[in-house]
């Protein structure tokens, strides 16, 4: 990929190129992606930004999978399987990333979550693509983690 490096990432103004670490590839959905696939990239907030959103850090914890999708006008209900593991990190109305894209979360039922995604998020991200049985990467409420540290 032509183009100037920029802290380990080479790009162009058409694509990136990334090291993927071994810890990256084991808990993302990294791996399995192909080269061209589009993933959800973001910049990252600046110290003085202001906050209009929940607190992503892009640390993905583990992988879950799209267990339903309901449309419901223009926009959609999403249902999500999560690993047990994380399931003491999400709560109502708490926020959850899936595949980077910030959301919040609208119920939880054991390992289920549900989420309504907007016409604007389903249009500008990949959860527009998204099929039942797609994996997606993880990341739970920021807060919640140092809160039950």
């Amino acid at each position: 990929l032509a183009g100037p490096i920029y802290r380990g990432a080479r790009f162009d103004n058409a694509a990136l190129a990334f090291d993927l670490g071994k810890e990256t590839l084991m808990v993302t959905t990294l791996a399995s992606r192909k080269p061209g696939e589009a993933v959800n990239l973001e910049r990252a907030l600046r110290v003085g930004d202001r906050l209009g959103g929940h607190w992503v850090s892009g640390h993905i914890e583990q992988k879950g999978q799209i267990a339903a999708i309901d449309h419901a006008r223009q926009n959609a209900w999403f249902t999500f399987k999560i690993p047990a593991g994380l399931k003491r990190f999400v709560r109502k109305k708490g926020s959850i990333a899936m595949d980077g894209i910030s959301l919040t979360v609208a119920d939880v039922k054991g390992t289920r979550i549900r989420i309504m995604v907007i016409p604007h998020t389903l249009k500008h991200t990949t959860l527009g693509r998204k099929q039942v049985g797609d994996r997606v990467n993880i990341e739970t409420d920021l807060m919640a983690k140092y809160v039950l540290r």
